[in-house]
């Protein structure tokens, strides 16, 4: 008698667990809707974010959603509207309303050389014109400044750092100077060869392309 209670009683645990993972699992399943609106409601800067936005509301989980609205806010910040995010998020169980901030597109009114040779400009493709006027876009100067920092890794400086100086940014604008750091130049002292092997440094050195006295090349 007492075991059969004991197994009864089980059962029934096991069937209350398996009807609560049931429901659960229904829930967790159910798709979340969001609604994208502007904080301020501005009707241009609606349409604005629908035009990065055109059909995605539905969502299978809070963390898809969290990771839709990081993608957008990466998007709006590469074409200018540096000031985007969320401004507030309404959440009432399955139904989201996210509020955003926009703010202006941000342009360049200029980009100087600074203190970057003419020669490492032309060398990278550096022209004035792809950004002067144009939308800020953090990628685009990113870019930039990659290649800058390669050219030079490839002509004896693997230590150089490039950024802005003369930073200015107003409603809508923002200008600078690019400021490069070249710091020591680096050339091959000498070629060493670690381990038993008898090739020797000469033909290493030709077969390779590392003589000494050449520049330091990251390639």
């Amino acid at each position: 008698k007492d075991l059969t209670s004991v197994i009864d009683k089980n059962i029934t645990q096991i069937a209350f667990i398996l009807v609560y993972l049931l429901i659960y699992s229904n829930v967790m399943a159910q798709d979340i809707e969001v609604e994208w609106h502007t904080a301020h409601a501005p009707k241009a800067d609606q349409e604005i974010l629908n035009t990065f936005i055109k059909e995605t509301n539905t969502f299978n989980s809070p963390q898809g959603a969290k990771v839709f609205i990081k993608k957008i806010t990466k998007n709006l910040h590469n074409n200018g509207y540096v000031e985007a995010a969320i401004d507030s998020i309404q959440q009432k169980e399955l139904n989201w309303k996210c509020y955003w901030h926009i703010g202006p597109q941000y342009k360049w009114i200029q980009i100087d050389r600074g203190n970057v040779a003419e020669q490492t400009l032309a060398a990278v493709g550096f022209r004035d014109k792809i950004f002067n006027g144009k939308p800020f876009q953090f990628k685009q100067l990113r870019q930039l400044q990659q290649k800058i920092l390669r050219h030079l890794e490839n002509n004896g400086y693997p230590f150089a750092s490039v950024g802005l100086e003369n930073i200015e940014i107003k409603p809508g604008a923002i200008s600078a100077s690019l400021l490069l750091d070249k710091k020591n130049q680096i050339v091959i002292d000498s070629l060493r060869i670690e381990g038993n092997s008898k090739v020797s440094k000469r033909y290493l050195s030709n077969y390779l392309g590392i003589k000494k006295g050449n520049l330091y090349n990251e390639n």
